[in-house]
């Protein structure tokens, strides 16, 4: 191999200029080493040369520009760490003079996969010094460490810029990790006696994504100056779950020295994320400034994310941020921020290092800051704050900011702006904006192919004023209750002149149909022409609308639809009251258009021309409609219409005999014959009609009919007795907060559904849950739901959420269900609920958040069992529950239970409590696999008196209770499952390790493995990493694995022996049966086993015998005090069980 190398170097000298001479110059500050053609470069870095042109003392100068596009390096160019697998960088570094000399180095692409110590130089050593160099269009990818410039230095970094794309590879801990802009990590070691690395003048607008201690500028800084730099760059993590201690600047400083620096671009991430930096602990940040974009899950702030450590004269703009608070400085708006008193008020100096320019931001001295006109930026279609950034990075002024309603620009989005891009200006030029207020209402363009949609209260009252409207297509997409806003008028069309007779105002004559939604609460107290509608005028059509609860009143022309209908009412109905004086109607006070497939149950009474449906037919028609409600008045009165005026058509039309009147018109039913479908003759009972699942009335198929006698309270809750009682129940979000009862099982064998059946998520294009939560109570009563299939996208399941006050108990579930992420064969999710007394069983599919009931549990699980397969492309998958972020107690599962990471036979991921739980299921995975749970994380994880015996298998972290424990607390619990891994196999823990994000020693207490454990390194019999947490009195079978410290090795009849288990407590929590058994869970010991051997066998029969036609409740196994046969039954049917 070493001749082959030779072989290679050699040729590359051949064709390599100057190779065999050194470059031009002689190495001093006087005469430097000159660079003045890629060739010279190559050879400069060569490692082969390091001692001639990396040693302290040595000086070279760049004299051109160089050009390395053409090129895709592996690793650093100079000073590369030459045997990555070693861990710290190995190999020469540098510790020359390299003066860019205000050259630039184009192109520079390294794409290093999961290599650390990237950028163009590896290592600047202590006497190392990097000086006037531009990197521009970069594109560097690494592992950790990883930096435009420099992946690390302790010397010194002057007057350097980098733009371009740095990337650090990972989202786990150990990976992705110091990854800079210009520099991955600054370093020193002044509190030894040495020099701290520092960076000056320096800046950076790269694009940096890392997955910890990542920033604009600089990764991580310890014991090291930063000073007069800025970083405007987008800096976020790698995907949703990764991302901490992400600053603008930079991302996490211990040690660090900050001052006169500032950073304005956008950092996004999940924990410790700052404008300026994302968390510091000792050191200081004086005279600094953020403008940044900040976006995180947790422990965010305008200027830090977190910080234990002083900052002075430091500010945030609270505006362009996004953040009201911070972990130090004192926040702004974006005036204040461009005011300069804000500044010299903390003593900023403006003459150096700071400098004055106006409308807009301090600048510093040595930026080339453009002071003539400059081009107007295009913020047409940003995000308002995002033009407000950008407006001001162009040296522009924010000025007036309309609003106005787009049908084409999202809300909150710029429309148009008062200049147009590219218009030069001067600086501080106001640039005005007009923003999206969205849809007008709801959305919708108002044609008939695109409605506008009315989706609430607000939008019904916006659409009232504009009357300029009246003409266009709306529909509801919402049921909307009107209860707290009384009218005086007509809400739509109104008459807008009481004292004149006749109709004054806009009429309707547009299209509105209800889409089978329902307006409720509607309470009109006014005059003439009273209704939703004031007049529905020629071409003007309302349908398939539900008014339910209706109180109306007016003089004349009074109805709930409209006071005049001269058009078109169809697949209408109304319930309540309307009272009036003339012209008083159930649907409209007159009818001189036609109301189809429609009735009413509204009490309508008044005095002149009352009517069911109508108060007066002023040559109007019905057809196919009816009436039901009473109808009461002094003259002129009838079920359907009070007077026929002029010629009235009533076809195929029915009212209720004791409705009202019978004046020929409609024909009159009993209440008998109103319940039976036949006696609506030529109804359409396939597209328009149903008869209710109860006793009733027909209704119209576009509206859901109330399936239920009862009131839906938990002492009165909705009965369930069939699949189409369900899908009743599953269709109509707004029971969704009542309580049910299961009569029966139900069975939905060969039915497919493609989201939850009930609580769905109704935009699988949003990754949060949208839709009706079931937040009511569902007592299975002891019964099932079994046979569905469901192939759906996220929250998938019986239940897509259960929401924080629902509950479901009692309930058997068997079904097969496929998702994306929140897959559970009941729950696609538990929002704070509670499931008890529940299981199913089935196969459970997704990519995440997967488990055999629920894919995530934020609430309570309780008594709760589940079995079948689960399977998960991606992580946390779980028998039981795919992550737990609530409690589990009493729970057991034994699904068999694939993924990848994060796979656990209960849970795939734990961060919250678990108790008295086991799983008895096999368990396969790659990375983070645990018998119990995947991965235990967090302080506020606990788990206890609980167990696992399956066997569990896979790559990394891999152990019989939990793969991984990180920060957590294990005690009294123990595993039995064989495991088999490779790296960090333990028989009850693979890794016991310290929680680096939130500072949390780990702990495993009282616990005992016995299970056979095989792995390639970092094996034990117990645990197979430990680092400095803690792994106290517990326990592993000698035979089963190695003995490295972690756990103390026992023979297997030493763990028959109650002594030799260190401070257990043997009265409360743990039993054993001495020289036959290993310990187990007071709990776990049925009532029947009332002796040692564990199980049941002769010896617990023997019991019964002594104490035989004796009164002794401690052992009696039947119910009644005495033992007698049905004890001995007890025993017949457990006999040999557990032995």
């Amino acid at each position: 191999m070493k001749t082959i190398i030779l072989t290679i170097s050699i040729v590359y000298l051949i064709f390599t200029p100057n190779v065999f001479g050194a470059l031009s110059g002689g190495g001093t500050q006087t005469n430097p080493y000159l660079i003045q053609s890629r060739g010279d470069f190559d050879q400069f870095a060569n490692p082969a040369n390091s001692a001639i042109y990396w040693a302290s003392g040595k000086y070279t100068k760049l004299t051109c520009d160089l050009n390395l596009s053409t090129t895709t390096y592996t690793r650093a160019l100079i000073a590369p760490d030459t045997d990555p697998v070693a861990g710290d960088h190995q190999g020469a570094v540098y510790d020359g003079n390299f003066d860019g000399n205000g050259h630039k180095i184009t192109g520079l692409t390294i794409l290093a996969g999961s290599g650390d110590y990237i950028g163009l130089f590896a290592m600047i050593g202590f006497a190392g010094v990097v000086k006037n160099l531009g990197l521009e269009n970069i594109s560097i990818t690494g592992d950790s460490l990883v930096g435009g410039l420099a992946a690390f230095n302790y010397g010194s970094i002057l007057n350097c810029y980098s733009t371009g794309t740095v990337t650090g590879v990972g989202t786990v801990s150990g990976t992705g990790d110091s990854v800079g802009g210009l520099l991955g990590r600054l370093d020193g070691n002044a509190m030894y006696g040495g020099s701290d690395g520092d960076m000056t003048n320096c800046y950076s607008t790269c694009t940096v994504r890392g997955h910890k201690h990542t920033g604009g500028l600089v990764g991580f800084v310890e014991h090291g100056d930063v000073s007069s730099c800025y970083a405007a760059g987008d800096i976020g993590g790698n995907g949703s779950s990764s991302g901490y201690h992400l600053g603008g600047l930079a991302g996490y400083s211990k040690y660090g020295f900050f001052s006169n620096c500032y950073a304005a671009g956008t950092v996004s991430g999940v924990r410790y994320i700052g404008g300026l930096i994302g968390a510091v602990h000792t050191g200081s940040i004086s005279k600094c400034y953020s403008t940044t974009r900040v976006i995180g899950t947790d422990t965010t702030g305008g200027l830090a994310g977190d910080s234990s450590n002083l900052i002075y004269d430091c500010f945030w703009d609270i505006q362009t941020s996004g953040q009201t608070t911070s972990a130090g400085g004192t926040g702004k708006t974006t005036a204040q921020m461009k005011t300069q008193s804000t500044y010299t008020d903390a003593a900023w100096n403006f003459t150096s290092p700071w400098r004055w320019i106006g409308f807009t931001y301090p600048r510093l001295n040595w930026e080339n800051v453009v002071l003539g006109p400059v081009p107007v930026p295009n913020v047409a279609g940003l995000l308002q704050t995002d033009a407000t950034n950008a407006i001001i990075a162009a040296g522009l002024n924010p000025g007036t900011v309309t609003y106005q309603y787009s049908n084409y620009v999202l809300v909150d989005h710029v429309v148009s702006q008062s200049l147009s891009a590219g218009t030069m200006v001067s600086l501080g030029t106001n640039l005005n904006i007009v923003v999206s207020l969205g849809y007008i209402y709801s959305g919708g363009a108002g044609t008939a192919a695109d409605p506008y949609k009315i989706a609430n209260m607000d939008d019904l009252l916006a659409l009232a004023e504009d009357t300029f409207n009246y003409d266009k297509h709306f529909i509801l997409i919402n049921d909307v209750n009107l209860a707290s806003h009384p009218f005086t008028t007509a809400v739509l069309a109104p008459d807008t002149d009481a004292a004149t007779a006749s109709f004054q105002g806009t009429t309707f004559t547009g299209v509105f149909d209800g889409g089978g939604r329902t307006i409720s609460g509607l309470v009109i107290n006014g005059n003439d022409f009273a209704g939703l509608f004031g007049k529905i005028d020629t071409g003007g059509q309302v349908k398939n609308l539900a008014l339910k609860g209706v109180s109306v009143s007016g003089d004349e022309y009074v109805g709930a639809v409209a006071g005049w209908n001269a058009s078109l009412v169809s697949n209408c109905y109304s319930t309540g009251v309307v009272t009036g004086n003339i012209d008083i109607g159930g649907l409209t006070g007159v009818n001189g258009g036609t109301i189809s497939t429609s009735y009413s149950t509204a009490a309508v009474s008044g005095n002149l021309y009352i009517g069911g449906l109508a108060g007066v037919a002023g040559g109007g028609t019905f057809t196919e409609c009816y009436a039901a409600g009473s109808v009461s008045g002094t003259s002129r009165c009838g079920a359907i219409t009070g007077n026929k005026g002029m010629t009235v058509y009533a076809n195929r039309c029915y009212f209720r005999s004791t409705a009202g009147p019978d004046n020929g018109i409609g024909r009159s039913l009993t209440e008998d014959e109103m319940i039976q479908q036949r006696s609506f003759v030529d109804w359409d009972f396939v597209n328009t009609w149903r008869m209710p699942f109860f006793k009733g009335a027909p209704v119209l198929l576009k509206f859901p009919a109330t399936a239920f006698a009862q009131s839906g309270t938990e002492s009165d809750p909705y009965r369930i007795s069939s699949s189409t009682v369900l899908s009743h129940v599953a269709q109509n979000p707004v029971l969704y907060d009542s309580a049910f009862v299961l009569t029966k099982n139900i069975d939905l064998t060969g039915q497919f559904f493609a989201k939850a059946i009930i609580a769905a998520d109704m935009n699988s294009l949003n990754s949060a849950f949208d839709g009706t939560p079931f937040t009511g109570v569902f007592d299975g009563n002891g019964y099932k739901i079994f046979g569905f299939t469901i192939d759906g996208n996220d929250y998938t399941g019986l239940f897509g959420q259960i929401g924080s006050t629902g509950q479901v108990k009692d309930l058997d579930v068997e079904g097969s269900v496929t998702g994306n992420q929140y897959v559970g064969a009941l729950a696609g999710d538990v929002y704070l609920g509670n499931i008890s007394n529940c299981y199913s069983v089935g196969d459970v599919n997704g990519v995440t958040l997967v488990g055999g009931m629920a894919g995530r549990n934020a609430g309570t699980l309780s008594n709760c069992y589940s079995a079948g397969d689960v399977n998960a492309t991606g992580n946390s998958a779980g028998g039981l529950v795919g992550i737990n972020s609530g409690t589990l107690a009493d729970c057991h599962a034994g699904a068999r239970v694939h993924g990848v990471y994060d796979v656990g036979g209960l849970t795939g991921y734990n961060w919250s409590f678990i108790s008295r739980c086991y799983s008895t299921g096999s368990v396969t995975g790659d990375w983070y696999v645990g018998g119990l749970a995947g991965s235990a994380n967090q302080y506020t994880s606990n788990i206890t008196a609980s167990y696992s015996t399956g066997p569990v298998s896979g790559n990394a972290y891999i152990g019989g209770l939990a793969g991984m424990n990180k920060g957590a607390s294990i005690e009294n619990c123990y595993a039995s499952g064989p495991v088999t891994g490779n790296y960090y196999v333990g028989g009850f823990v693979g890794g016991n390790v310290y929680d680096t994000v939130n500072y949390d020693y780990s702990s495993v207490s009282n616990c005992y493995s016995t299970g056979p454990v095989s792995g390639y390194n970092s094996v034990g019999g117990f645990a197979g990493e430990n680092g400095v947490n803690y792994i106290s009195q517990c326990y592993f079978l000698n035979t089963a694995g190695p003995n490295n410290s972690f756990g103390t090795p026992l023979t297997s009849s030493q763990m028959k022996q109650q002594n030799s288990y260190s401070n257990w407590n043997f009265n409360t929590t743990w039993a054993i049966c001495q020289q036959t058994n290993y310990p187990r869970f007071l709990w776990q010991i049925p009532a029947w086993d009332l002796r040692c051997p564990d199980g049941c066998g002769f010896e617990d029969f023997s019991v019964l015998a002594q104490y035989w036609s004796q009164e002794n409740a401690d052992i009696n196994l039947a119910g009644a005090n005495i033992i007698d046969f049905q004890d001995i039954q007890v025993i017949c049917q457990n006999w040999l069980t557990g032995r």
